[in-house]
């Protein structure tokens, strides 16, 4: 491998990141679990769980989209486990 090429696990999106240490190490995909909302529909506020196989790895809060929240989460995760 050439050592100036970019690490390709680096080129994927957090959620994607995740998916590859869940996959790699459990055969499982990561659940994103909303256990809180609150707000008005057009800006509502969620607290979302990062789960893998039944462990949390992350709690965190967002504003707006799910995926948003999702998003947060994984980034949020993957720094506790080392990987980003």
């Amino acid at each position: 491998m050439n050592a100036s090429a970019p690490n390709p696990t680096y080129l994927v999106d957090p959620k994607g990141r995740l998916q590859q240490y869940a996959l790699a190490g459990h055969s499982v995909c990561p659940q994103y679990v909303v256990i809180h909302e609150s707000g008005p529909d057009h800006d509502r506020i969620r607290i979302v769980e990062a789960r893998i196989v039944g462990q949390v790895y992350s709690v965190g809060t967002a504003r707006g989209k799910c995926k948003e929240a999702e998003k947060r989460v994984a980034i949020d995760a993957l720094l506790k486990l080392g990987l980003f």
